[in-house]
């Protein structure tokens, strides 16, 4: 096993920079800097808790629910990439902000986010939900999103049956 290469980074320093810890839901819980999602549109810092995941036939970013200071981080996010998230109330408590809207439209900060119908059950799993959006940056075009939430995902664990 000593002779295997680690291309992996095991450092975690950017979590714990001065700024960051605020923007992290659960702070013992760090990123590798070396699978961290970078905001590439960032305006006051290109930090969020979300970590790339590789392998499987799709690449996927996993996310800390975001709280209400990250929202806009949170769309920044998506409208660069594709995410899956937790559910908002479990166990009755707020995981995460209302990042989606109640109604038809919602404004957070740079964001608006439009749904375009309902949100329904994926035919292989009834645990994977899927919700048509729009979402317009501002100063940019709207963009189609299809936001996947596995609601099958326990607090601080890992799904028994995904």
């Amino acid at each position: 096993m000593s002779n295997i290469k680690n291309n992996f980074s095991l450092s975690a320093g950017t979590t714990a920079t001065p700024a960051n810890p605020e923007l992290n839901r659960y702070r013992n819980i760090q990123l590798l800097d070396s699978s961290r999602v970078v905001l590439r549109t960032a305006g006051e810092h290109d930090y969020i808790h979300a970590s790339h995941v590789l392998g499987g036939p799709f690449p996927m970013i996993c996310a800390q629910g975001p709280l209400d200071r990250t929202i806009n981080d949170f769309w920044t996010m998506v409208s660069e990439n594709n995410l899956q998230l937790c559910k908002n109330i479990e166990e009755g408590r707020r995981k995460c902000a209302d990042y989606l809207p109640h109604g038809k439209s919602s404004d957070f900060g740079h964001a608006t986010v439009a749904r375009l119908g309902k949100t329904t059950a994926t035919p292989t799993n009834p645990k994977l939900k899927r919700t048509s959006l729009s979402v317009t940056m501002t100063g940019r075009k709207p963009m189609a999103v299809t936001h996947y939430q596995f609601d099958g995902w326990p607090d601080q664990n890992v799904p028994l049956d995904p």
